[in-house]
């Protein structure tokens, strides 16, 4: 892809530009990083600039991080699809390093 494309790209996040339409970048977790990686990144500075600063300037909401701790706390407060998600993990994880070592 062009860098004139990706620089318009750039200058209309949001809008919908018939010139730049079809332009996409890709990124693991999409136009943002994963609510795991952000919370990761307060957490490991939340000692000395505190947890509402930090979210105030990653964008995230202080309650998505409060919620995010505690199903970590407590993995019986996720969601039942993504504990249903996690039954054929182990396999589909021996499966692909088995494929692709």
């Amino acid at each position: 892809m062009p860098l004139a494309s990706l620089k318009h790209a750039n200058k209309h996040p949001k809008r919908r530009c018939t010139s730049c339409e079809g332009v996409r970048v890709f990124r693991p977790g999409g136009a943002r990083p994963p609510t795991e990686v952000m919370v990761a990144f307060v957490d490991a500075h939340r000692d000395s600039d505190g947890v509402e600063s930090i979210c105030a300037h990653v964008r995230i909401a202080p309650s998505t991080y409060s919620a995010h701790k505690r199903r970590q706390q407590d993995p019986a407060r996720r969601s039942a699809r993504a504990q249903r998600d996690d039954e054929p993990r182990v396999e589909i994880q021996r499966v692909w390093e088995a494929h692709f070592p």
